[in-house]
């Protein structure tokens, strides 16, 4: 091949940038990209394998393929084993589209706007540039002009010279009007930025992105733009999907994504309500053990309200004793109070000093006391005590305001 050798379709470099754009568009070849072509998942041939380097393929099942999985199969296809990693589409893609959208905040904006000013006022330049050629232009044709009406037309060589310079000149002034009326045509002038706009619109932007009418190519082509490659393992220790984002332009941030475990569907109990049970469960009965889930906002796996029912079939299922009828049921704070004859509020105070013997399933809920510690004749004495100290003090002194077992216990 000659390069330049005629006038081809594309000038060689367009021709070289064509190349490289479908080299990057190919799939599963080292240091390339699958191009954005609208499928279901936003990050489809950006993923790479942190164990063997290989892009990860993508599966879909379920639905109308509503499903979507991440897996590095190169070693499974080379030597049978395992595959490398292999995570949740969905989770994936949520993670990195939050962290796209924090990427182009209302800060962003700022950038985009002040980049849009930048952009116009080099368009202005580059007119003004063309437009002083073309005024020299014209300037050169009215001096050639004017030199050529002046000469005597019996000298036919000097009158032919400066015909030909005249002549010249009037082509060079139909070039620069042809060069200024094609970048008026290339470059149509745009309408002015409208800066609260653009802030309101970027306060709309997560709902637009999570649209199901928003086009996913474009979704893809942003993400392209803004992130060269992400990097997954899985963290067998803690069962998280670690992202690598290696963003253009050099810098990197890393997410962790909770990976769900197998066999868990969106209508499983949570983890900390089952062992709130299993620490209550034999204690306290099914009542005490639903009050205290209310009370702390969880919710069963259907979003459901706990109830005694709900409580006992949870117990039946995890295999978890009872409570004993025989024994006495655990009293709350209120029920404390009432037993030893004190209001609420001093009870719980003196629950928190350890004055009162009690116990939270949870740290910072609601306090459950063994109503036998109550009759203790040392936690009665002792109550005797308190009793005769605030008594001692407020005749003592009326105008001072004390808390209660504040200062004694």
């Amino acid at each position: 091949m000659i390069p330049n050798h005629h006038p081809g379709y594309l000038d060689w470099p367009t021709y070289l940038r064509h190349l490289s754009l479908i080299e990057a568009n190919a799939y599963m070849k080292p240091g390339t990209h699958k191009s954005a072509r609208g499928g279901r998942s936003l990050l489809a041939g950006l993923l790479r394998c942190r164990r063997c380097g290989h892009t990860l393929q993508i599966s879909y099942s379920g639905r109308d393929s509503a499903s979507r999985n991440f897996r590095c199969l190169r070693r499974h296809h080379q030597t049978g084993s395992a595959a490398c990693v292999s995570c949740s589409g969905k989770a994936v893609d949520d993670a990195v589209g939050q962290q796209i959208l924090q990427a182009i905040a209302p800060q962003a904006v700022d950038a985009a706007i002040a980049a849009a000013q930048r952009a116009g006022q080099r368009h202005r330049e580059q007119r003004q540039a063309l437009h002083l050629e073309l005024e020299q232009a014209r300037y050169d044709a009215q001096l050639a002009a004017r030199r050529y009406e002046r000469i005597d037309p019996d000298m036919r060589l000097v009158a032919a010279e400066l015909e030909a310079r005249w002549n010249a000149a009037l082509e060079r002034v139909r070039e620069r009007e042809a060069r200024l009326a094609t970048f008026d045509a290339r470059t149509a002038p745009t309408q002015q930025v409208d800066a609260r706009a653009l802030h309101a619109l970027a306060q709309d932007l997560p709902a637009l992105w999570k649209a199901a009418a928003t086009d996913m190519r474009l979704k893809q082509r942003i993400v392209r733009i803004l992130i060269q490659e992400i990097i997954v393992d899985i963290d067998d220790a803690s069962r998280a999907i670690v992202l690598v984002l290696h963003w253009h332009g050099g810098r990197h941030t890393e997410l962790r994504v909770a990976r769900s475990w197998s066999g868990r569907t969106k209508r499983c109990t949570d983890a900390e309500a089952i062992a709130l049970v299993r620490r209550m469960a034999g204690r306290w009965d099914d009542d005490a053990i639903a009050m205290q889930l209310n009370l702390l906002g969880w919710r069963t796996g259907t979003g459901n309200h706990w109830t005694r029912m709900r409580v006992r079939e949870l117990r039946s299922r995890l295999d978890l004793p009872a409570c004993d009828p025989t024994q006495p049921a655990w009293l709350t704070a209120k029920g404390a109070a009432t037993h030893l004859g004190i209001s609420p509020a001093y009870a719980g105070l003196l629950l928190k000093r350890g004055v009162i013997p009690g116990t939270q399933a949870v740290p910072g809920s609601m306090w459950w006391v063994d109503p036998a510690a109550l009759d203790s004749p040392q936690l009665r004495e002792t109550l005797r005590a308190l009793s005769e100290r605030r008594r001692v003090t407020r005749d003592d002194d009326d105008r001072t305001l004390r808390i209660p077992g504040l200062s004694e216990v």
